[in-house]
């Protein structure tokens, strides 16, 4: 990770973390806007409340925007009615206007057969959008606190992302929680000898670790054995009451994520912590 992205990490560690919620009156938007309190009361957060909406069951959009934040007790949010747009294209677009800004979503990502023929407002971001997602999927309680744990960044020892890192590291400053890395690797006999037979692995994160460490983060850095790289992730994730899992994604389209399928959105869907999904270094 070169030096400019630590300077942003620790500029951003300073600020709130802006972060657009997209509202159209469903439960998963009250959801979203819950979820996104939830986090301010472990980190400071700045919402920006967003409809297309022209009215919103008997309420003006501003009305419904203003009542939604009350009741979820969110403070002091920006409220943004911009009538006749596609709201995900307009959620990119106002988060886009604020540096390190994040999108907020509810969601249970389809299938992905479906997910491939029409991936919903989260695969369209992903597919579409820079800015990170922070996604609340199914699993995630919103009638609980956030996790006491650290926040939990999925690294590819073999490709090394400084994206996830980066947001990782982000969000452990703003919150004051550790950082864990984990990678996640098959083991046949379900055992790990002591001769470290992944030192490569170990060397390969090593300097990510240091890194965080370097920006005053308690850091460490695990091999998860598991069948398969989400299957390891959650497990950690629940073990250590994780404030959120970190993972980059790739902005897989159509046919390709047929094929190869999203690990990005497989976390999403079977998570209990918060998943925030960054994109992957290109």
């Amino acid at each position: 990770m070169s030096v400019v992205q630590v300077t942003t990490v620790f500029r951003r560690s300073v600020e709130p973390l802006e972060v657009v919620v997209p509202v159209d009156g469903s439960a998963d938007a009250q959801r979203a806007t819950r979820l996104v309190s939830s986090l301010g009361d472990v980190m400071p957060v700045r919402a920006h409340l967003v409809t297309t909406r022209d009215h919103i069951g008997d309420h003006t959009p501003r009305e419904y925007l203003e009542d939604l934040a009350d009741r979820m007790g969110v403070p002091n949010p920006d409220i943004d009615v911009l009538l006749d747009h596609d709201p995900v294209q307009v959620a990119a677009e106002v988060a886009e206007r604020h540096p390190g800004a994040h999108i907020a979503l509810s969601v249970d990502p389809p299938d992905r057969i479906r997910g491939a023929i029409a991936p919903g407002p989260l695969g369209r971001l992903l597919e579409n959008s820079p800015v990170p997602i922070i996604a609340f999927g199914p699993h995630v309680d919103h009638e609980n606190t956030p996790g006491a744990g650290p926040v939990v960044v999925a690294v590819d020892a073999v490709e090394p992302d400084t994206s996830a890192l980066a947001e990782g590291l982000g969000l452990a400053m703003l919150a004051g929680r550790p950082l864990h890395l984990v990678t996640v690797r098959q083991a046949p006999s379900g055992r790990v000898s002591t001769d470290r037979p992944f030192a490569s692995v170990e060397d390969a994160v090593a300097p990510l670790a240091a890194r965080a460490r370097a920006a005053g983060i308690e850091a460490r850095h695990s091999i998860e054995f598991a069948d398969e790289a989400v299957e390891g992730l959650v497990r950690v994730a629940e073990a250590d009451d994780a404030l959120v899992i970190v993972a980059a994604t790739h902005a897989r389209h159509g046919l390709e994520r047929l094929m190869e399928g999203s690990v990005g959105l497989d976390l999403v869907h079977r998570a209990t912590a918060p998943v925030v999904l960054a994109h992957h270094d290109e």
